[in-house]
């Protein structure tokens, strides 16, 4: 009904023919009436992938149904079809893909003029002059170094990105960072706190006086403090720390 499965235009309008769709149709022998399968094949079998089968591989059956045109019309209309021979291109290198270019009113990739052109066209606004496609053309200069900036931008990006989370990986297991201080500081802590029953058991054995038991005790708990305050800075600088690695990444993503 539409000419084709693709919804070319928005707002609910019918998609348009082009020369490939029609030639494709012309070479379609289920409209003499006859069955064609296995033109495609699955990549492999957890594959979603397909890929086109040798013509001479295809299963035709024979008059499985009525034809929509003779077949003097199909051998007719066939016999005027133009062959095209792809050849080798003189220099493949220098071969541009510009894929990612696309028609923003039917999605289409847009495809250089000729050889000589410097301007790249939507295909649908050259055979459909009321389609708003015709208006679509853009310099092939133009296309390519904004391509070139696209690339360069994303790698550097990526790199960046890169070199950000190797640095906080680096940071993490350095020594004199915020993350092995308070490790070391918590240690420090539990080993005083080991030391605090020790001199306990030891004053009530009557090893150490009473005095001596009180001084030990007055120094752990002033290095305990010390170790507290510590360990509240360096979290502090842990958080701000990653804060400011979060807003590295996303300023660059």
């Amino acid at each position: 009904m539409k000419g084709c499965t693709r919804d070319w235009y928005p707002d609910g309008k019918k998609g348009g023919w082009n020369t490939s769709m029609v030639a494709k149709i012309i070479r379609d022998e289920r409209y003499v009436g006859h069955m064609v399968s296995h033109k495609k094949v699955y990549e492999s079998f957890e594959s979603k992938h397909q890929v086109a089968v040798d013509e001479f591989d295809w299963i035709i059956v024979r008059n499985t149904h009525e034809g929509t045109v003779t077949h003097e019309e199909f051998d007719k209309a066939n016999a005027n079809m133009r062959t095209v021979q792809r050849g080798k291109k003189d220099n493949p290198s220098n071969k541009r893909n510009y894929s990612v270019i696309i028609c923003p009113h039917c999605g289409l990739t847009l495809r250089p003029g000729n050889k000589k052109d410097i301007y790249m066209y939507c295909p649908t606004g050259r055979t459909h002059n009321d389609s708003p496609c015709k208006n679509v053309r853009i310099r092939k200069e133009v296309v390519e170094n904004t391509l070139v900036r696209l690339v360069r931008n994303q790698a550097e990006m990526l790199v960046t990105a890169e070199n950000i989370l190797k640095q906080k990986k680096k940071d993490r297991f350095g020594q004199d960072q915020p993350d092995m201080i308070i490790k070391r500081l918590k240690a420090e802590t539990k080993k005083l706190e080991g030391s605090k029953i020790a001199d306990y058991e030891s004053y009530k054995a009557g090893k150490i006086t009473r005095e001596a038991f009180a001084g030990k005790k007055a120094l752990t708990e002033a290095r305990k403090r010390e170790i507290l305050a510590s360990i509240d800075e360096n979290q502090l600088n842990v958080t701000w720390k990653h804060q400011d690695i979060y807003e590295k990444i996303f300023s660059v993503l």
